[in-house]
């Protein structure tokens, strides 16, 4: 039952339907990936090859435990719940990922995400540096 959605999907589009939505979320990786890379105060991970982006608040210094923020950051974003993000650790490293599924999602989504997640950890610096 679960397939139906697909099949349904499938039949009144086709298969071009899947291609174009495969492409535009790729992209919006690759367009959020740049948008990363264009702040100072995030550090990406790994250059993304498909629609899921791994990623760090990491502002510049701090002498902070950016793996405890990074955690606390998504801590208060799934409490708020306008976004999901997951943790995956790399080399050692807490990461923000999100897997970009929605072919509504724009670039205003991407840096207001963005914004308020270097909104909660300027908020939470004075808590960290309690932790430490």
């Amino acid at each position: 039952m679960m397939s139906i959605k697909v099949l349904i999907i499938w039949k009144q589009y086709g298969a071009s339907a899947w291609e174009t939505y495969v492409t535009k979320t790729f992209q919006l990786g690759k367009t959020f990936a740049a948008l990363i890379m264009a702040q100072t105060d995030f550090e990406l991970a790994v250059s993304p090859d498909c629609n899921i982006v791994c990623f760090r608040y990491a502002p510049q210094n701090q002498a902070i435990n950016l793996n405890y923020l990074n955690d606390m950051i998504r801590q208060h974003l799934l409490e708020d719940g306008e976004y999901y993000m997951v943790k995956t650790v790399l080399r050692g490293n807490t990461y923000l990922r999100t897997t970009l599924m929605n072919p509504f999602t724009t670039i205003v989504h991407l840096e207001r995400l963005l914004n308020l997640i270097r909104e909660i950890g300027e908020k939470n610096f004075g808590v960290i540096d309690e932790k430490l």
